[in-house]
Formats: structure tokens, C-alpha cells, sequence
């Protein structure tokens, strides 16, 4: 059980500052007119992101019978989706995509 607190802390504080930094650079990247609906849809995409993302999980974990190992999957699977689109945006911001 420690290992498993110590994991959970640790994603926790790694995941964390994503949020507000995106927030905070919202203006810069999209200058101040778009700004307000940006973040609009930034916190509309974290709302649904909050709900969704652990009843995926418990349903996983409930349902589907993979028990625990289902949290982990959801997690390996949106950080595989994190890279697969931030490596898009660096792709289409270079030129390429």
C-alpha cells in the first residue's frame, strides 16, 4: 500500500501544474481576444476530462473485470494520448503537420 500512496502522490504532483500553465500561457499563445474562450473550453475540457476519466476507470475496474489494473491502463493510455497530441501540435507549429 505505501508504494501505491507513494505512486499516486507522485503523479499527483507531476499532473498538477498542468492545469494553471496552460491557463497562464492561454493569452500568450493565443492572444488576448481569444484568450476568455480558450480558457472557457480549457476548463470545459478538464471539467468533462474530471468526470469522465475516473468513471472510465471504475467501470474498467468494476465491469470489465481487470480489477485495479484498470486505473493504471486509463493512465498509461491518456499519457500515451498527451504525447501522441503534443507531439501533433509541435509537428503542425514546425511546419511539418
Amino acid at each position: 500500500p505505501l508504494v501505491g500512496v507513494a505512486g499516486l502522490w507522485l503523479v499527483g504532483l507531476a499532473l498538477g501544474p498542468l492545469f494553471p500553465g496552460l491557463m497562464a500561457e492561454t493569452p500568450r499563445r493565443l492572444g488576448a481576444r481569444a484568450a476568455a474562450h480558450a480558457v472557457g473550453f480549457q476548463v470545459a475540457a478538464a471539467v468533462v476530462g474530471a468526470a469522465a476519466v475516473p468513471a472510465l476507470a471504475g467501470a474498467l475496474a468494476a465491469r470489465g473485470g481487470f480489477g485495479l489494473e484498470a486505473v493504471a491502463a486509463v493512465l498509461v493510455a491518456g499519457a500515451l494520448l498527451f504525447l501522441a497530441m503534443h507531439e501533433r501540435i509541435v509537428a503542425a507549429a514546425d511546419g511539418r503537420g
